[in-house]
């Protein structure tokens, strides 16, 4: 039973990889495009958020004057209404921005828990989920900038097989 619910896992996963994006070329993702699809999420979730923050401090630079009685608005009230909606809506691109970050993250770890060698998991993980800079990772794993280079490489192989693989089982 165990086994089949880690198939159908697996299966799901796969099949959602194969569906993610309409970047195709040639009918298979890239193994660095695929693997970089939760750094951009996170990338748009910060401008969205840069845009919100705009969005606010227009807001707040709109004031309502009143003199005496009678309010004098000349539009401002709508503007602010405006503004208000671009608010909300920039909140919830935020929210689902995040949600798919997430979803991105559980699938481009599962891919990354294939490649055969620890090493090469540990330096796409670390690349790629914690978005290190290569001379850290070196540092980190105690290996040269180059053998760093070196092991990206075959593990970016890896990935390739292991995306291919599940485009021809979703295919067939």
């Amino acid at each position: 039973m165990k086994c089949l619910d880690e198939e159908e896992r697996v299966k799901s996963i796969s099949q959602r990889i194969i569906h993610w994006d309409s970047e195709l070329i040639g009918g298979s993702m890239e193994a660095k495009q695929f693997l970089k699809q939760y750094q951009d999420t996170l990338t748009d979730i910060r401008n969205l958020e840069s845009q919100k923050q705009e969005l606010k401090s227009l807001a707040t630079g709109i004031t309502v004057s009143t003199d005496g009685e009678r309010v004098q608005s000349s539009g401002r009230k709508d503007r602010m209404a405006e503004l208000a909606v671009k608010i909300a809506d920039a909140e919830r691109e935020i929210a689902e921005q995040r949600v798919q970050a997430f979803h991105k993250l559980r699938e481009i770890e599962e891919v990354i828990k294939q490649v055969p060698y620890e090493r090469q998991r540990i330096v796409l993980h670390m690349r790629y989920v914690e978005r290190r800079p290569w001379e850290t990772i070196a540092e980190k794993l105690e290996i040269t900038l180059r053998t760093v280079y070196r092991l990206h490489g075959r593990s970016l192989d890896s990935v390739q097989k292991t995306l291919e693989g599940v485009a021809i089982e979703c295919h067939i």
